[in-house]
Formats: structure tokens, sequence, C-alpha cells
């Protein structure tokens, strides 16, 4: 038993660092995407966040099940308690985290749907601001909710399996109908806001898909185990940690899924020198110097002919230009 917690723990530990490397790219990705509505990119940002906590937490959750060598139970006093217990904390709750976005994210692709004709005139920061704190509300707060609810305490799990469900059913559905919407902007009269957000919503819920399916299809997992199985403290929190860490490598690979659906504008130039750059798509590196010089070099003529196509003298100095300017009004 301790040979395969060992061997997991080294597994979960490159999972959550391999999908920690991908998060800087991320964030500068999503910087760079003007194009993607205001809301969706709050929303986006919140999960990326949220992966970042929950990486972080997995790494320093699975360093202390080594320096202890075995897996801690909460509620136990040991080595490291207060930590084991603050990072337990914040991976639990960049779950509930995760969830709460990816149920956001359809509602508001469903909206854009609804609103195609002028959505992309709703630009609100603070509906923004109060979407991107909406879901860390929620997830650092579901032992408070189900204290207040406990019918939401006791049903908890078939809660999340529902809507995880209804999540990717309505998901799929966004994304069929705007398809099929593509497909007749032929025959029925669309105008240019409506076009541009029906392809936004093929791209943008094409992109939640896998994220959706993989974290739906793990949790979804792991709580049938749970609920079939009777388990000991220490293996409920071993399985529990195990479902944590599997969602990491659920994460790089939504990542490498993002990064290949807009590989076409993600650049390709990047610095090897100062004042070199090397353009992956050509092979070719150039001096940006030498660049410059040539732009400098070419001489653009312009060459105006007047009602009788004679050529209008452009050489007037800037006297003469400011008076044939004034004569002209």
């Amino acid at each position: 038993m301790r040979f395969i917690v060992f061997i997991l723990n080294i597994l979960e530990i490159i999972g959550n660092i391999g999908a920690f490397l991908f998060i800087p790219i991320i964030f500068k990705f999503i910087f760079h995407r003007k194009e993607w509505h205001l809301y969706y990119r709050s929303i986006f940002s919140s999960v990326i966040v949220a992966c970042t906590i929950h990486t972080l937490s997995s790494v320093v959750i699975y360093t202390i099940i080594f320096h202890v060598n075995k897996i801690p139970v909460l509620g136990e006093n040991f080595e490291l308690t207060h930590v084991y217990s603050l990072a337990r904390y914040f991976l639990k709750g960049s779950c509930g985290t995760v969830r709460i976005c990816l149920w956001i994210l359809v509602i508001e692709r469903t909206v854009a749907t609804v609103k195609k004709k002028n959505y992309e005139l709703h630009h609100n920061y603070i509906v923004a601001v109060i979407l991107f704190i909406i879901p860390f509300a929620y997830g650092y707060n579901m032992d408070n909710i189900g204290h207040f609810w406990p019918f939401y305490r006791n049903n908890y799990v078939k809660f999340c399996i529902a809507f995880d469900c209804l999540t990717l059913l309505v998901l799929i559905i966004l994304w069929l109908l705007n398809r099929k919407l593509h497909q007749l902007h032929h025959v029925k009269v669309l105008t240019l806001s409506e076009k541009f957000q029906i392809s936004e919503n093929i791209r943008l819920a094409k992109l939640s898909l896998p994220v959706t399916i993989l974290f739906i299809l793990d949790n979804y997992t792991f709580n049938i185990i749970f609920s079939i199985s009777m388990l000991t403290p220490e293996e409920d929190e071993f399985l529990t940690l195990l479902n944590y860490g599997s969602l990491a490598y659920c994460y790089a690979g939504f990542f490498i899924f993002v990064l290949y659906q807009y590989k076409e504008k993600i650049s390709l130039q990047f610095p090897i020198g100062r004042n070199k750059v090397v353009n992956l798509s050509n092979n070719d590196v150039s001096s940006k110097n030498n660049d410059n010089s040539q732009k400098h070099d070419k001489t653009q003529v312009i060459k105006m002919k007047n009602a009788n196509n004679k050529l209008v003298p452009m050489d007037y100095d800037q006297k003469s230009y400011f008076n044939v300017y004034a004569n002209s009004w």
C-alpha cells in the first residue's frame, strides 16, 4: 500500500507541476484574446486562477504526505497539521470554483445565443468583476452553505451529478444549435453582429466542451466509487486526494487543447538576441536593424491627377501647401 501511495504521489506531483507550467502561457493567451466577450474572458480567467490554486495546493499536500510518510486524516494531529489543513481547504475550494465556473460559462453562452443580435454591445465591467468573484464565493463557502442548508449537504453528490450532466447537455445543445444557425446563414438573412456572435458561440462552446467533459467524467467516476464503497477514513482521504490530483491531468489536457485550437493566432516569433528574431513559420533569421534600414530606403511616390488628367505638383513647401489648402475652401 505504501508503495502504491508513493507512486501515485509522484504521478500527482508531476501532473500538477506540468499543469502549473502551462498557466503563465494561458494567462498571456487570455490577455491577447480581445475578440472574446468580456464576460467570457472574466469567467475563463476564474477557471485559470482556480487551476493555479489547485496545482499549488496539491503540490504542498503531496509534499507533506512524502514528509510524514502516510495519508493524513483531517482532524488528527500530526506534523504540519495546520499547513495541510489550509492547503486542503484551498484545494477543495478550487474544485468547487471550477464546477460553478462551468455552470456560469454555459449560462453566459446561452445568453449570448439568445441575444446574438446585440450581445457584443453588453460590456459592463462591474458585471465582469461579479462573474469573476461569484465562483470563488461559492467554492470556498460550500461548507457554510451545507451548514445552513442541510438538504444541500446531505445530497451534495447527487446535486453535483445532476447539474454537471445538465451543464454538459446544454453546452452540447448550444454548440449544435449555433452550428445549425451557421449553416443556415445563407438562407436566412443575418446581420453582421449575428454572424460574428454565432461564430464565436461555436468556437467558445467547442473550447469549453473538453474541460467540461473531463471534469465531469473524473468527478462522476469517483462519486460512484464513494457511493458504492465502505471506506475507512484513511481510504476516503486517499481517494479524495486521488480525485483532486487526477484533475491536474484534466486541466493540463485542457490547456493543450486551448493552445492547439488557437495555434494560428499564437505568435511564432521569439527573440534570440539583441537585434535578431526567429520566424518559425519560414525559419528565417533577420536583423531588426536591417529591416529598419530597408524600410527607410524604400521611397513611395504619390501621384495625383486633376480633372484634365494632368499631374498635380506635390513638391510644395510648407507655406505654399497651406496657401493651396486655404484656397481650396
